[in-house]
């Protein structure tokens, strides 16, 4: 059946009422000659006044009476049968037509449906047939597939969300710890005595830089829709200020930490269009990262080579996990926490790995004899 099964509604309906009516005008015409042959035997012992148009016997016996009656049922039988199988055939086509063409097709949309209903969007609606239903199927699947589509589109975008919340609050954590130790330092000069007005006054512009950058981070946090949507907007900037920065910061990270730090900047008089949020932003970071898994010292090369800048950072802890290396600039990836005071989300690798893509660059991450080396590159616009 399964051309039919192939064939649209109306033509298979047809079809099969078609199929059934042959079949019980069939057996009707069968009745119809096998009553009359049984007439015809019996005929010669009944005799027909055809001018009372009644019946009478030869012989007024009980035989004779008994074949009388036959003779009528059997006139009854060629006149009801043919109606009884006609009727019957109807019925028959349509329960046919019900389990062959609609059951099926009805069982997998119903089902399909009170899944939906239930928010379960992980099935396949089949297409049964090349009929009405059939496309009915395909077109219950293409809204299915649409839900599923909208479904993982929100969930992507609230997860997105929450990675933007997360990394929101993993970068205010580095200019606050550079605030913390600015303060530390006007702390320690007021209570020694030791502090001049110059020394307080450079404390005091960095915080104010620093007040000013999270400002900024805030507003553009605000803003943007995902990570992705952060810019990289290029400013001329002279690189030996900037190197000078980017020491304080660092100075200020590992201030109170018992982490010897090996610093090797290479100062140039040059004038480069960068990012330096996204820079110190990343420096900052893999530096936080270094302090929490070293053992006991830092070594930091940061330098200015051709179109690009090279920051390298090497620790003597015991390197990066397997997993690390192979997704850590996922996000969420994390390794095994050695130092249980710093908590953090896994987001700071993945961070840095897309800031400096942002900035032309790119994150490299492996494990050598001393420990972890991460090298950030960012591609600038150099003047001399």
């Amino acid at each position: 059946m399964e051309w039919l099964k192939q064939m649209n509604l109306k033509k298979s309906f047809f079809c099969l009422i078609l199929i059934f009516l042959l079949i019980a005008i069939i057996l009707s015409i069968l009745v119809f000659l096998g009553c009359s042959k049984i007439q015809q035997t019996i005929a010669p012992a009944i005799s027909i006044d055809i001018e009372n148009n009644k019946l009478t016997s030869d012989l007024e016996t009980d035989s004779n009476r008994s074949i009388n009656t036959w003779y009528n049922v059997l006139n009854i039988i060629q006149i009801a049968l043919p109606v009884i199988f006609i009727i019957v055939a109807l019925l028959a086509a349509d329960i046919v037509f019900y389990h062959i063409k609609l059951k099926q097709p009805l069982a997998i949309l119903e089902n399909g449906a009170e899944k939906i209903m239930r928010n379960d969007l992980d099935f396949t609606i089949k297409k049964y047939s090349d009929d009405e239903l059939g496309s009915l199927c395909t077109t219950f699947e293409s809204m299915r597939c649409e839900l599923l589509k909208s479904k993982k589109e929100l969930w992507r975008q609230v997860e997105e969300r929450k990675q933007l919340n997360a990394a929101f609050s993993h970068d205010l954590r580095n200019p606050i710890t550079v605030l913390k130790g600015a303060i530390k330092i006007l702390e320690k000069g007021f209570l020694n005595g030791k502090i001049t007005a110059q020394n307080a006054q450079d404390n005091l512009n960095l915080i104010d830089k620093y007040i000013k950058r999270i400002e900024i981070y805030v507003k553009n946090m605000n803003t943007v829709q995902s990570l992705e949507d952060v810019q990289c907007v290029l400013e001329s900037t002279n690189w030996n200020t900037f190197v000078e920065e980017f020491y304080e910061s660092i100075h200020l990270l590992v201030e109170g930490t018992d982490i010897d730090v090996l610093i090797n900047i290479e100062k140039e008089n040059s004038i480069v269009w960068i990012d330096k949020a996204i820079i110190l932003n990343v420096a900052e970071n893999l530096i936080t990262n270094a302090i929490r898994y070293t053992k006991t010292k830092i070594q930091i090369d940061f330098s200015l080579n051709k179109n690009e800048i090279i920051l390298s950072i090497q620790d003597n802890g015991v390197g990066f996990p397997e997993k690390i290396l192979k997704h850590g600039t996922e996000p969420f990836i994390r390794g095994e926490e050695i130092n249980r005071h710093f908590e953090h989300f896994g987001l700071g690798l993945y961070i840095c790995q897309l800031m400096c893509k942002k900035h032309g660059g790119v994150l490299e991450l492996q494990n050598n004899f001393t420990g972890a080396l991460c090298k950030a590159k960012f591609y600038i616009c150099k003047k001399t």
